[in-house]
């Protein structure tokens, strides 16, 4: 028999809990404003091309959350996509990528902020106020506490979402619908791929993920695997049953729907207080998440720019930062939920794929994960990064 020493065993324990948290990190930040987006955006192209795109984006966040961490690995230090863009190639990639994170995480920050506020009272300007003054009260705490509160939501979470399908599972009649249908009808169709790819888009907290894994290439394996993995696994299981439920409904009822309209659709149908509790654990989670890594990138900036003050006047310097322009876009832009998560894929894109695809080519050592070696992979994935902004283009334009 092998013997097992006490101090190895408790590392173990730690390093699964560890493990588990990074995951639970990425799933957090990951699932959130799918679960109100995908039914409204995916519902009239038929439920296998929609699993399909789905599949096929879970792929993608996969790969290039793995190229985004190779660059930490590479220089082993737990760069922000702004300094690995000066580490690997100059200052102009250094810039793109410094402000590529910065109009993403306010993008995505105001959008939460509009959502949660649509939950309840979608016109109410003091709702959006006292949302970003709780948020930033919680940004004074310390990371590693906040990841914590993070953790224990994701499981809550869950909970709600396995309590939702399961009460609309019992009330789908499966005889009356065309379970697969391949009609695309969507009136929108140019905002399916740029949203679908943002409600994966746990990209923007992949180098506070390296920081917390402390470099460690197969723990950041795993997060990356099982956080896109699982997200997906929600997502799919969502999408069918809140689709499939709200076609019986009426159908044709989700494409025209504004966020709180939708929810309302919803509310008939699942108990109001499950609804309303899941959105708001869904939303937070992912506001936490968005919210640690900018307030991460704001800390670099403060210590390059040789910031001199205490710690909590500092994070409340830094919380305020983080906060203000996101509620600015969550006050003034008309219908800030859809629109502002559409144009966030466009940013994720670049973010995401482009400009990490771009400073791996200036590797030329051994990688760390060996499916970025393969040159299939990275043409499909800048073909597929052009796709997604030549449809937000699109989408700019028709809106126009």
């Amino acid at each position: 028999m092998r013997y097992v020493s006490f101090s190895n065993t408790v590392y173990l324990i730690f390093m699964k809990k560890k493990t588990l948290s990074a995951i639970f990190l990425l799933v957090g930040t990951a699932v959130g404003s799918g679960l109100i987006t995908l039914p409204m955006v995916l519902s009239q192209i038929g439920i296998l091309k929609a699993c399909g795109l789905m599949l096929l984006c879970t792929f993608v966040a996969y790969v290039s959350a793995l190229a985004r961490c190779e660059l930490n690995l590479q220089s082993k230090c737990n760069f922000t996509l702004e300094d690995a863009g000066l580490h690997f190639s100059g200052k102009v990639a250094a810039l793109l990528g410094n402000v590529c994170l910065k109009v993403l995480s306010f993008s995505l920050l105001s959008a939460y902020i509009y959502g949660l506020s649509a939950v309840f009272m979608p016109e109410s300007v003091l709702l959006k106020i006292m949302i970003a003054v709780i948020l930033f009260a919680l940004f004074l705490f310390a990371s590693s506490e906040i990841l914590r509160i993070n953790k224990y939501g994701c499981f809550i979470l869950m909970g709600m979402v396995i309590a939702t399908v399961m009460i609309a599972y019992t009330k789908i009649n499966f005889t009356s619908l065309s379970f697969a249908s391949d009609t695309v009808i969507c009136s929108n169709m140019y905002v399916v791929l740029p949203i679908l790819f943002t409600s994966f888009g746990f990209h923007g907290s992949l180098h506070s993920l390296t920081k917390f894994c402390n470099n460690d290439s197969k723990m950041i394996q795993k997060a990356c695997l099982w956080g896109s993995s699982i997200a997906a696994g929600i997502y799919f299981i969502w999408y069918v049953s809140i689709t499939l439920l709200l076609k019986g409904v009426q159908e044709n009822s989700l494409d025209p729907l504004n966020v709180h309209e939708w929810l309302a659709l919803l509310k008939s149908q699942i108990p109001g207080y499950l609804i309303e509790g899941l959105v708001v654990f869904t939303i937070s989670t992912s506001m936490i998440g968005v919210g640690i890594a900018l307030m991460d990138d704001l800390h670099r900036l403060a210590d390059r720019c040789h910031l001199k003050c205490r710690p909590m006047p500092r994070r409340v310097l830094l919380s305020g930062l983080t906060i203000l322009p996101a509620i600015i876009v969550a006050l003034w832009i008309p219908e800030a939920f859809i629109n502002v998560l559409s144009f966030s894929g466009c940013i994720l894109a670049i973010l995401a794929i482009m400009l990490p695809l771009f400073l791996l080519s200036k590797i030329s050592g051994k990688l760390y994960f060996s499916v970025l070696n393969s040159g299939t992979w990275r043409i499909f994935l800048w073909i597929f990064s052009v796709g997604i902004i030549i449809c937000e283009c699109l989408h700019l334009l028709r809106s126009s």
